[in-house]
């Protein structure tokens, strides 16, 4: 959650997406608020999004608009991911 791909010069972008296997990964989910200051970390999200849509995936991405990056944020938008990656079942296939 809000991750700091700005991090090391955008290195997550630069060096893991180009030359890791990410495809291999079955579901992304990546989310930032766009209240963080000066900081580039809403930025380096979409960047990190719009790579992988060109590498044909398709990343969940939630914008939290008054979001930031820190604990009380993530913690008000902790049930999107959830939600996102373990979406609720059917009786019927939870007992499948």
């Amino acid at each position: 959650m809000s991750s700091s791909f700005w991090w090391n010069k955008n290195d997550f972008n630069q060096t893991v997406m180009s030359h890791g296997d990410i495809r291999a990964m079955p579901t992304f989910y990546l989310d930032s608020g766009d209240t963080d200051g000066d900081t580039d970390i809403e930025p380096a999200t979409l960047a990190v999004s719009k790579h992988m849509h060109a590498l044909g995936l398709n990343p969940d991405l939630y914008i939290d608009h008054g979001g930031s990056h820190n604990e009380r944020s993530w913690g008000a938008r902790f049930d999107v991911p959830l939600r996102n990656l373990f979406p609720p079942r059917t009786l019927g296939e939870a007992a499948g």
